[in-house]
């Protein structure tokens, strides 16, 4: 599953490329919108990497999500 947005945000071009390098099976990382449970939206660089077992097949994604609102917002 690489549901990592909520559904008002998976229109915006960084989820769009997000998604594209997940199906690549490529690295990326990107500035998103993103929205809480509690419907407050907040910014995260994400970086998400594939990783491969020694065949070179991947099989999982490690993401690291930080949040960069105060950033963003200064």
């Amino acid at each position: 599953n690489r549901r990592v947005l909520q559904d008002a945000e998976v229109s915006q071009p960084a989820a769009r490329a997000l998604r594209h390098a997940i199906d690549q099976e490529e690295e990326i990382r990107v500035t998103v919108r993103n929205v809480r449970k509690d419907g407050t939206g907040f910014w995260n660089d994400l970086h998400v990497t594939p990783l491969r077992d020694a065949r070179g097949v991947t099989t999982h994604y490690l993401g690291v999500f930080t949040d960069v609102t105060e950033r963003h917002r200064y």
